[in-house]
């Protein structure tokens, strides 16, 4: 009786704080993105917002090839690729300005590249390493991040959704708000989760 009451409590004390936390990164990007709508009027591919996603998709780049680097995980050299090749995608506008067809010049080398980091002792090892990168606990977040990045975001951004709840004149609107919005949300929790894992890597020293 005694384990279960201090059970019920952790756990309602998680609840607590991942509200609390969930409140405090809405109310962050209801604060970024409204800085771009004060500014211009909608979102634009030189904003605050964009820069910000790309700053946090950077970071998390880098903790993981950090950790891969440091603990000679070689699993976690995919996972950065992948990560990469989004920054990649995500950093467009500044890679048009110099030459066209960024995903294919630079994305897939550096994809090539990661996969041969990854497999330099077989494919064996890496996924040992992938099976213990998916039992951390931080895991169900880094999925949950990739979800609401690759595929809410994109539905709620869909013109053929907001038409049928917009007026046509603030569609565009609606349109660049939902789409970068989730995707500033999901960019904080998939950089949160990022940190989770270093924690869980370097701090705990739940290493191979």
């Amino acid at each position: 009786m005694e384990d279960n009451t201090k059970f019920v409590l952790k756990e309602f004390l998680r609840f607590i704080i991942y509200a609390v936390s969930t409140i405090l990164l809405l109310l962050l990007m209801f604060g970024i993105t409204h800085l771009d709508f004060a500014r211009v009027e909608y979102i634009p591919e030189l904003s605050l917002t964009e820069i910000l996603q790309e700053i946090l998709l950077f970071v998390c780049v880098g903790i993981f090839c950090c950790i891969a680097h440091k603990n000679k995980i070689r699993g976690l050299w995919l996972v950065a690729g992948f990560l990469s090749c989004m920054l990649v995608r995500e950093l467009d506008i500044l890679f048009d300005m110099i030459f066209h067809g960024p995903l294919k010049f630079i994305a897939l080398p550096a994809a090539v590249f990661f996969i041969c980091l990854a497999l330099r002792n077989g494919i064996s090892p890496v996924i040992d390493d992938l099976a213990a990168f998916m039992r951390k606990k931080s895991y169900p977040f880094l999925i949950l991040s990739l979800l609401l990045l690759l595929f809410v975001s994109r539905i709620f951004g869909s013109m053929q959704l907001i038409k049928l709840v917009a007026s046509e004149h603030c569609q565009f609107a609606l349109k660049n708000f939902m789409e970068e919005g989730i995707e500033l949300v999901s960019y904080f929790l998939l950089f949160i989760s990022s940190c989770a894992y270093y924690y869980e890597y370097r701090i705990k020293g739940r290493m191979k």
